[in-house]
């Protein structure tokens, strides 16, 4: 039976046990499969909200997680968008079912669960076309009109 040599760490560190990986084989990440929240989408906010008010709203459903709220890149204003996450599955049904349609400040609210983006590192996109580049050269001819000849 063969024996791979174990490498030892010359300094202290904070891992327990240490372990060199072999070259050449891969391991699955065991949590990708199974997110520990759930991503939901708030859609028709009032722009003035911020992440303590949403936090205010959906915490009487269960534990919220990361808010999210999605803003113009040039005024840095609410869209009024935003995404959390919610811990328990169970929860953020309820919540969705309870807070979709229910109307907050006027704007009639459209909760549900967010939709993963299409833009993922497995997808792969076709190239765009590329343009030669123009000559900056003048022509050394230039074409007659045909109705010259």
């Amino acid at each position: 039976m063969l024996q791979r040599s174990m490498k030892k760490p010359t300094k202290k560190t904070n891992q327990k046990d240490y372990c060199a990986k072999p070259k050449g084989i891969r391991y699955k990440n065991l949590n990708a499969a199974k997110a520990p929240f759930t991503k939901i989408y708030v859609g028709n906010l009032v722009y003035t909200m911020d992440e303590a008010d949403i936090h205010k709203i959906f915490s009487r459903y269960g534990k919220v997680g990361k808010i999210q709220i999605i803003r113009d890149k040039k005024t840095q204003k609410s869209t009024g968008i935003a995404f959390l996450q919610m811990f328990n599955a169970e929860h953020a049904q309820q919540a969705i079912s309870k807070l979709n349609g229910k109307e907050i400040n006027g704007r009639t609210l459209k909760v549900s669960v967010a939709i993963e983006n299409s833009k993922s590192s497995n997808s792969v996109k076709a190239p765009k076309s590329v343009k030669p580049a123009r000559s900056l050269k003048k022509p050394r001819f230039k074409a007659k009109p045909s109705f010259l000849i």
